[in-house]
């Protein structure tokens, strides 16, 4: 096992304020100065890499919906399964279970080679049972190199569970993913309060 020891490089800024107006707007008005304004979302769109043509099997990421439509997570790990697919060689695939395919459009824009939808009976609102079920058998059907799942509720409910049905493994909270000198994809999991980083094969 090797453990990779992290630098932290965070400012140790503390905010202080009256009230929590104050602190948001002592807030907004730091993150502003620093460039992490509105435009640091078109920015990481920007250096996304160019959409798979590679013929691998597929690196998948389970999307999330929320009242105001696609979470931030699945765009966040869209982004980052299309900086693997370069090295792995297979198109990034978004899949929907339980929403419309109108929904699905969102995942195009936010990086996904190709969309998968899983529309039926008892799919929305989220089950447990359901979903798993329906995750497990695509899984089955399609063999895709990874599934990526955000870690919200709804990843940590289903994942496990789609892991078990199909005896597959399962790395919970990574906090980074790249490809080893092997090809082999190693998720990094922080341990002992985040001062370390160990990767996962």
């Amino acid at each position: 096992m090797a453990i990779e020891h992290v630098e932290v490089s965070r400012r140790g800024e503390v905010l202080a304020g009256e009230s929590p107006e104050a602190l948001a707007r002592g807030l907004r008005e730091r993150l502003q100065a620093l460039g992490a304004g509105g435009g640091a979302a078109a920015r990481a769109r920007e250096r996304l890499p160019a959409p798979g043509a590679g013929s691998g099997p597929p690196l998948w990421v389970v999307a999330e919906f929320g009242p105001q439509g696609l979470r931030p997570v699945t765009a966040e790990l869209l982004a980052r399964a299309a900086v693997l697919a370069t090295e792995l060689g297979g198109p990034v695939e978004a899949l929907v279970i339980g929403r419309s395919a109108a929904e699905a459009r969102a995942l195009a824009a936010a990086g996904a080679d190709r969309v998968l939808v899983a529309e039926g009976a008892g799919l929305d609102p989220y089950t447990t049972d359901a979903h798993a079920a329906v995750l497990a058998e695509a899984i089955r059907a399609r063999a895709p190199r990874l599934v990526l799942l955000g870690s919200t509720a709804l990843g940590r409910d289903l994942a496990p569970r789609v892991a078990a049905r199909l005896g597959l493994g399962l790395t919970g909270d990574a906090i980074d993913l790249d490809v080893d000198a092997r090809g082999r994809v190693r998720q990094h999991k922080p341990a002992f309060g985040g001062s370390i980083v160990a990767p996962i094969v």
